[in-house]
């Protein structure tokens, strides 16, 4: 226990001084490994033997496909198709962040590539709305938390491979706690925001926004079709959650740049 202490104590102070995370975790086991008197033999070749495993790759790949996402514009066109039904509501455009932030879990998998494609956009635009810069930017950090929850997810891939648990399993375990964390999210939003000083769109007849909705539905049509081809080839025993990976970044670089192409 004392040695498992000091293990972490010293990862605690390499990362506060600012060293590289993949440098401090591996300070940290060899730190361990020589602390407990094992022999190093075992553990590099495990290490090997783990970066090699096939369904690690997956996690690159979604990360590619997430910065993809935000520099083809498929992000925005997400933000547009989720605003189209709750614009006009007060306190509306922060329920936006956090169902695209869900959204685009549900293609990236990812809550960094999250923050990065939504919270450049959606952070200014709610700023300029009335929204403290400060809440903002909490709720955009908050929100990312959907993105590894809904799968496909990347710490739920490590997760599983260290539990030796099934991928498709674990994805299905978060499903509904993404779900209802979300909608928690959106009525705390809601509330705190009901008396705050915030400019909501101007509401229009039914008619132009069933056109507002038809229009944001068919330019994001290709990008939440993603979702559907991966989950549904994931759970219908098409294709491993690596291959998925690879077909979700394959399929964002047609749709990214030429389909949805502004």
């Amino acid at each position: 226990m004392a040695t498992l202490s000091i293990s972490l104590l010293l990862i605690v102070a390499l990362l506060l001084i600012g060293m590289p995370v993949a440098y401090v975790f591996g300070v940290g086991a060899i730190s361990f490994v020589l602390l407990t008197g094992k022999s190093m033999s075992y553990l590099v070749p495990h290490a090997f033997w783990q970066l090699g495993s096939f369904a690690l790759l997956s996690l690159p790949l979604f990360i590619i496909a997430g910065a993809l996402m935000g520099a083809s514009g498929i992000s925005d066109r997400l933000v547009r198709f989720v605003n189209a039904f709750v614009g006009p509501i007060r306190g509306g455009l922060g329920a936006v962040t956090i169902a695209t932030c869900a959204l685009f879990g549900a293609i990236a998998g990812s809550g960094a590539s999250a923050i990065a494609a939504i919270g450049s956009i959606m952070i200014p635009k709610m700023t300029e709305q009335g929204y403290p810069r400060g809440y903002a930017t909490a709720l955009v950090g908050c929100s990312s938390v959907l993105a590894l929850l809904i799968p496909p997810s990347v710490p739920m891939i490590i997760f599983a491979l260290t539990g030796g648990l099934s991928v498709a399993a674990a994805f299905l375990s978060t499903i509904i706690p993404g779900i209802v964390i979300g909608l928690i999210y959106c009525l705390i939003n809601y509330v705190y925001l009901k008396r705050k000083n915030i400019k909501v769109e101007k509401k229009v007849s039914f008619p132009e926004r069933t056109k507002v909705i038809t229009l944001a539905s068919k330019e994001a049509s290709w990008a939440i079709l993603m979702p559907v081809i991966m989950l549904g080839g994931i759970y219908g025993g098409i294709f491993t959650p690596t291959e998925a990976a690879a077909v979700a970044l394959v399929y964002t670089l047609p749709v990214g740049f030429l389909f949805t192409k502004a």
